[in-house]
């Protein structure tokens, strides 16, 4: 499918949202309004996994990071100090080798969008931005916006190092391209959307662990069984649980595609118009749209700038 059509597709599944709210809300019988209530929230279904695959953030730095990764200050300091920190307990870190593993990661992601099977990339994802890729794909996989997803390149650049307390952590930029050298771009596809850069955090734990990620059966902290929140805090002493990585795994990304920022922006205006439909949403599902939309609903004002 072009670009231009799988974007009209893509505001159309907004607008049926906007359209579904506006029946239930209009007063009819029940059973019309337990019907839009229904398609709405089979909307929320649907758009809730893509959302959070190709959101501008996903996922993000793993349970017990260091502060200085979680607000990104760890990379104001040279790749070569952070380097140094890192083979400090690692002599065999080698920045070149992480820059090749990196894209080759990024390489073997971007064929799930076209249906390559999302498994093979499960032991280098972290569950946070595994789960919503395969589901997406799962269900919508080669079509749409997502046949160009496919023709993803990247060329990686290690721009942060930092040896933390329990990860070590890495920021690869990937400069993302549509198409393969040579190779010419759909003709509709609009400009300034070929090219677009992301930043990719990579960690892994200090201590080995499972296959990609497991909890350790104790809680560093206090030593009680690992029984955590759903922000990963020790039930016992609210310390974070850090988990244990077989390596490295990609556990965030920061991304500045232009394409789904307009998507993104597209729906969250629509929502903001539309109380009935932000009712429906999973929470999981407004934590990614923009924080005024999410206050709408929640009654809870975004947090001031500090």
């Amino acid at each position: 499918m072009k670009f231009v059509k799988a974007w009209q597709q893509l505001k159309a599944v907004g607008q049926a949202a906007n359209e579904a709210a506006t029946q239930a809300s209009a007063g009819r019988s029940r059973p019309q309004r337990g019907f839009a209530a229904g398609f709405a929230n089979v909307l929320a279904d649907a758009l809730g996994p893509r959302l959070a695959a190709t959101a501008e953030r996903r996922g993000g730095p793993l349970p017990g990071s260091d502060d200085a990764v979680a607000d990104g200050s760890a990379w104001a300091a040279s790749v070569a100090a952070g380097a140094a920190g890192i083979q400090a307990r690692d002599r065999a870190f080698d920045v070149a080798l992480l820059t090749t593993f990196a894209g080759q990661v990024f390489a073997a992601i971007a064929p799930v969008w076209v249906g390559a099977d999302a498994a093979g990339v499960r032991p280098v994802m972290s569950d946070a931005l595994w789960e919503p890729l395969a589901a997406a794909t799962a269900a919508h996989k080669g079509l749409g916006v997502y046949a160009l997803l496919g023709k993803q390149q990247a060329t990686a650049r290690v721009t942060g190092l930092h040896a933390g307390q329990w990860y070590d952590s890495a920021q690869v930029t990937m400069d993302i391209r549509l198409g393969g050298d040579g190779e010419p771009l759909p003709p509709d596809v609009p400009p300034g959307m070929a090219e677009w850069g992301e930043e990719w955090l990579f960690q892994r734990s200090v201590r080995p662990g499972g296959d990609p990620m497991i909890r350790p059966q104790e809680c560093p902290s206090c030593g009680a069984p690992a029984e955590v929140d759903e922000h990963g805090l020790c039930q016992h002493c609210r310390a974070a649980v850090p988990y244990l990585t077989a390596g490295w795994l990609v556990t965030g990304i920061v991304s500045h595609n232009p394409a789904f920022a307009m998507m993104h922006q597209q729906l969250a205006d629509e929502l903001r118009t539309n109380p009935e439909a932000l009712q429906r949403l999973p929470p999981g599902m407004l934590r990614l749209l923009p924080e005024d939309v999410q206050a709408q609903i929640t009654g809870i004002p975004p947090a001031s700038p500090p």
